[in-house]
C-alpha cells in the first residue's frame, strides 16, 4: 500500500515538474537574462549562505517532509548549521489549529464572501462561536514553534524565515519574540535573490503604479467600495507627477512601487492561477506577470489570500508573490487570509505614511501594523481617512436603492462601527431591529446620507485605539 502511494505521488510530481520546466523554458526564451540571473540560485550551499550572513543574523529554513518523517528547521548562523527537530504530532497540532482558525470578516476582499447576517454576527462574536481564536493560535505557535527555535537564537536579532509547503500558511508574526526582527521569504531562491544578487537599477523617479477594482457596478462580484479609498489615499500622499494609473502590464515601464487592490483568487491545485480580479472578466495572474516587461521593486497586494504559495517539485513556490520576485521585486506585501474591506485602507494609509518618512518597506509595515493596533495614528491620518472614506461611502449610498449587494455593504459598514460600542448582548438582541432601522433611515431622506457617513467616520476615528484589526495584522505578510 505504501509503495503504491509513493508511486502515485512520484507520478504526480513528474507531471508538475514537466509543467514547471516548460514554464521556465518559455520565460528563458522571452528574456535571456533570466537564465543568467537565476543560475547561481539553483545551487545554493550552506557555506555560501553562511558567508553572506551579517553578525546577529540567522536563516531558519522550515523543511516539510512527507510520510512519517517529521518537519524540521535548518538553522544557519555565521558560525554553525544545525537541525531543530519538530515532533510531527506537535507540529501537526500547529497546522491543524491554523487551518481550524477561520477569519470571518464581513465584506472581505474575496469574491465569494458571504454577506449574510449569520456570517457577520459570527465574525463579531469571537470566542463563543469560533472554534479557534487568534489567542489560541498564538499560544500554539509559541509552544510548538517559537519556544524550540528561540532556545537556539542566542545573540541573534534578525531572523530570515524561509518556509515550505503547508508551512507557508502559518502566521509567524504571532508569538514572535519581541527582540527579533523577522523577515519571511516564500523560498530560498528569493532569499538569495534579495541578499546575494545585485539589486535592479532604481528608476530615476519614484514612480507609483496603481491598479484597483472595487466591483461597485459588478453583476458578478460583491462590491468592495473602499478599494477606491486606497486610490484617493495614494493620490493624496504621492507626488502626482509620478503616479501611473491604470497600469498597462504589456508596456515596458520601470516602477518604484506597484499598488494593486481588489478581489483575490487562488487555487491550491494550480498555484499559477492565483490572481487579482481587475474587472468582471479580467484577471491579473502569475502568468501575466511572468511575461510582462514591467519592472517594479516594491509591490503591495491589497487583496485576500494572494499571499499563499505552493511549491513545484524543485521546491520553488508558485503564485503571485513568487511571480513578482521572479520579475525583480525586492519586497512584496500580501495577505494569506480574507481581510476586511473596511479596515484595509487604514493599514495602507499608515504604511505609506511611515514609508515616506524614509524607512524601508519592511520597517514601514511593522510600524503600520503597530500603529493600527494601538491607535497611534499620525497627526494627519484622521484627516486623510475622513477625506478619502467620505466620498466613497457617499457614492455607495447613491447606489443603495438599486443594488441589493450595495445595500448589504452599506448596512454592514454601519453595523461594523456600531459593534465598536456594543456588547455581545446588544448584538444578539438588537441586530435585526438595527438592520430595519438603518434601512428605513437611509431610504427616508437623502439628507440622512451625510449624517450617516459622518456618524460612521466619527465612530471609527473615536475608537481608533480599539479597532478589531488583530486578524488583519496577523495575516498580512511582508516578503523580502
Amino acid at each position: 500500500m505504501q509503495m503504491k502511494i509513493q508511486k502515485d505521488r512520484l507520478a504526480e510530481y513528474e507531471q508538475k515538474y514537466d509543467k514547471y520546466r516548460d514554464l521556465r523554458r518559455q520565460l528563458q526564451e522571452k528574456e535571456s537574462d533570466f537564465a543568467t540571473a537565476t543560475a547561481p540560485m539553483l545551487d545554493i550551499s550552506t557555506e555560501r549562505l553562511q558567508k553572506g550572513l551579517q553578525t546577529g543574523h540567522s536563516i531558519a529554513m522550515l523543511v516539510q517532509n512527507f510520510a512519517d518523517v517529521p518537519p524540521f528547521i535548518l538553522l544557519i548562523t555565521k558560525a554553525v548549521c544545525q537541525q531543530i527537530r519538530l515532533p510531527k504530532e506537535n507540529f501537526t497540532n500547529v497546522y491543524e489549529t491554523t487551518r481550524a482558525y477561520q477569519v470571518r470578516q464581513a465584506g472581505s476582499r474575496y469574491p465569494t464572501s458571504n454577506l449574510s447576517e449569520d456570517s457577520f454576527l459570527t465574525s463579531q462574536r469571537g470566542k463563543s462561536d469560533t472554534p479557534v481564536t487568534l489567542d489560541d493560535l498564538k499560544a500554539t505557535l509559541i509552544e510548538y514553534f517559537w519556544q524550540p527555535l528561540e532556545a537556539k537564537l542566542e545573540n541573534i536579532h534578525t531572523l530570515h524565515l524561509v518556509t515550505q509547503g503547508d508551512l507557508h500558511f502559518l502566521p509567524y508574526d504571532l508569538g514572535c519574540p519581541a527582540h527579533l526582527n523577522l523577515h519571511t521569504y516564500p523560498g530560498l531562491l528569493f532569499y538569495y535573490q534579495v541578499h546575494h544578487m545585485p539589486p535592479p537599477a532604481q528608476p530615476t523617479e519614484k514612480r507609483l503604479g496603481i491598479q484597483v477594482y472595487s466591483a461597485t457596478d459588478s453583476s458578478i462580484h460583491n462590491p468592495i467600495p473602499l478599494v477606491d479609498a486606497e486610490t484617493l489615499l495614494l493620490e493624496a500622499l504621492w507626488d502626482q507627477e509620478t503616479l501611473y494609473t491604470p497600469v498597462d502590464f504589456s508596456q515596458s515601464l520601470s516602477l518604484y512601487v506597484l499598488h494593486l487592490a481588489g478581489h483575490g483568487l487562488i487555487s491550491e491545485d494550480d498555484p499559477l492561477s492565483a490572481s487579482l480580479v481587475m474587472g468582471d472578466h479580467e484577471k491579473l495572474d502569475a502568468r501575466t506577470i511572468l511575461h510582462s516587461p514591467l519592472r517594479v521593486q516594491v509591490v503591495f497586494l491589497s487583496a485576500c489570500v494572494v499571499g499563499r504559495v505552493t511549491e513545484d517539485i524543485d521546491g520553488d513556490p508558485l503564485g503571485l508573490v513568487s511571480a513578482f520576485f521572479m520579475r525583480g521585486a525586492q519586497y512584496v506585501i500580501a495577505y494569506v487570509q480574507p481581510a476586511s474591506d473596511f479596515y484595509m485602507p487604514l493599514l495602507v494609509c499608515l504604511f505609506y505614511q511611515t514609508w515616506l518618512t524614509g524607512t524601508t518597506p519592511h520597517e514601514a509595515l511593522r510600524e503600520a501594523k503597530r500603529r493600527l493596533q494601538t491607535g497611534e495614528w499620525y497627526p494627519d491620518t484622521e484627516t486623510l481617512v475622513r477625506k478619502t472614506y467620505q466620498p466613497v461611502l457617499m457614492s455607495c449610498l447613491k447606489q443603495f436603492r438599486k443594488s441589493k449587494k450595495m445595500m448589504k455593504r452599506v448596512v454592514h459598514t454601519w453595523i461594523t462601527c456600531y459593534t465598536l460600542n456594543a456588547t455581545k448582548k446588544d448584538l444578539e438582541t438588537t441586530y435585526q431591529a438595527e438592520m430595519a432601522e438603518i434601512h428605513g433611515y437611509l431610504r427616508e431622506n437623502t439628507d440622512n446620507h451625510t449624517l450617516f457617513v459622518m456618524s460612521v467616520l466619527n465612530t471609527l476615528c473615536d475608537n481608533k485605539h480599539r479597532l478589531p484589526v488583530a486578524d488583519l495584522c496577523a495575516w498580512v505578510r511582508g516578503f523580502g
